[in-house]
């Protein structure tokens, strides 16, 4: 083996290895999102509107400082299949609520409900 040859099979080898390195923190980075809470003090609500897409929400979820990283809650969507479930409506956000688990509330549609009284006469 030439050493012309020799230096590409390394530097593919190289390229291997990084890119390995690369998946593995991001598959890490994903996981540790996925079991990290949302950064809520105190309950809070928060609405969806007709038409928002799940990438609308995210963003901003991420824009109250709620969700550190708005693409992995995409990801999560688009790997659980309820990207396009999501529905419109006023959603409590608790303190300690997890990326999966606030997703599947809005794609439930477990929205807020406000007592009504009807006062007779």
């Amino acid at each position: 083996m030439s050493a012309r040859a020799r230096a590409l099979l390394i530097g593919l080898a190289l390229l291997v290895v990084i890119a390995a390195a690369g998946a593995l923190w991001l598959k890490l980075d994903y996981d540790r999102f996925l079991e990290t809470p949302l950064a809520v003090d105190a309950p809070a609500a928060f609405e969806i509107r007709r038409g928002d897409s799940l990438r609308g929400v995210a963003q901003r979820l991420a824009a109250e400082g709620w969700l550190a990283r708005p693409h992995f809650m995409v990801w999560l969507g688009r790997e659980s299949g309820l990207a396009g479930r999501i529905q419109p409506g006023e959603y409590r956000v608790e303190p300690g609520v997890r990326p999966r688990e606030l997703l599947e509330r809005f794609a439930r549609g477990a929205v807020i409900q406000y007592p009504v009284t009807i006062v007779e006469g």
